[in-house]
């Protein structure tokens, strides 16, 4: 982990959002936030329809460099990776429609972009993380997952825009 938390720059807000064949794309993940310090890897979440949807195309996605994870520990998710373990680029985080997880990514990511007080807890977060388990990427992950659970169970949807005045529901 030592060294690879980079400070947020604006070429990594990149809002992936669209619809063809019941899909949807999102950014998520640390990059996805402005100021946020982050690994140089781009977290995209993908909902479809039917899990199942997704296995037919492994083959393609391995062709053009994503590796099958499987659930990698989280039930309901399917996890590929682009990039040689000491250099990965990018995540995919493949979702059914209406699953827990995705709502839990998105809610967690606007929380971060509208309480700065949060994203800066945080990042201090992640820094003190990232310098406890230097070499230790699952510490850091189940750790790091501890703080996200705390703040989703703090905080409720009709909470995350009470700056602004948005309720985020539209």
């Amino acid at each position: 982990m030592q060294g690879i938390l980079r400070k947020y720059y604006h070429g990594m807000h990149i809002v992936f959002i669209g619809k063809e064949r019941q899909i949807c794309l999102i950014h998520i993940g640390s990059t996805s936030v402005p100021g946020m310090i982050a690994k140089p890897i781009l977290d995209i979440m993908i909902e479809v329809n039917k899990i199942d949807d997704i296995i037919k195309l492994i083959p393609s996605l391995d062709e053009i460099g994503y590796r099958f994870f499987g659930e990698c520990g989280r039930p309901g998710r399917m996890f590929f990776v682009k990039g040689k373990p000491s250099n990965c680029t990018h995540h995919l985080h493949v979702i059914e429609k209406g699953s827990i997880y995705w709502k839990n990514n998105i809610r967690f990511k606007e929380l971060l972009i509208n309480k700065p007080d949060l994203a800066a807890a945080y990042a201090k977060v992640k820094r003190n993380l990232a310098s406890k388990y230097p070499y230790n990427r699952e510490e850091y992950r189940i750790n790091k997952s501890k703080f996200i659970e705390k703040i989703l169970n703090t905080y409720h949807e009709d909470t995350i825009h009470e700056h602004t005045g948005h309720s985020g529901k539209e």
